[in-house]
């Protein structure tokens, strides 16, 4: 039995649109690895509270080890000594307290509290004055 070429299976504009669909929702996701956040002064993103690129100087103000050689920074922005920043830097840095720090890298809230990724996607975490 042969198919007429000019009838379409009827698979096919079902696949399409599934394949539109994906495309459109991981385009316009709120969490897609597809958007670009925007590159805002750490000051500037935690003001307006939004998910940035952001970069700055911090303060230190607390440390506590995590797993995987992390460590878990509590900070204050330098201009703005109200705001404060939990900072996930790698072990190997070894700030001290009240050491000042330029820090870049992704800033996300989560429960209300900004967190500064500074290990993954090209982040950085280098020392201004390490001297209390």
């Amino acid at each position: 039995m042969v198919k007429d070429p000019r009838v379409i299976d009827k698979r096919i504009p079902f696949v399409l649109a599934l394949l539109i669909a994906l495309f459109c929702y991981y385009t316009w996701a709120p969490a897609s690895p597809f958007k670009k956040l925007p590159k805002l002064a750490l000051e500037q993103a935690l003001n307006s509270q939004t998910a940035a690129w952001a970069e700055g100087s911090i303060v230190v103000k607390g440390i506590s080890p995590l797993q995987d050689n992390t460590l878990y920074i509590h900070a204050k922005v330098l201009p703005n000594q109200a705001l404060s920043v939990i900072i996930i830097a790698p072990a190997a840095s070894n700030p001290n307290l009240n050491s000042r720090w330029r820090v870049e890298g992704k800033l996300l809230w989560q429960d209300n509290i900004a967190v500064l990724d500074t290990i993954s996607s090209k982040g950085k975490f280098e020392v201004v004055s390490n001297q209390p």
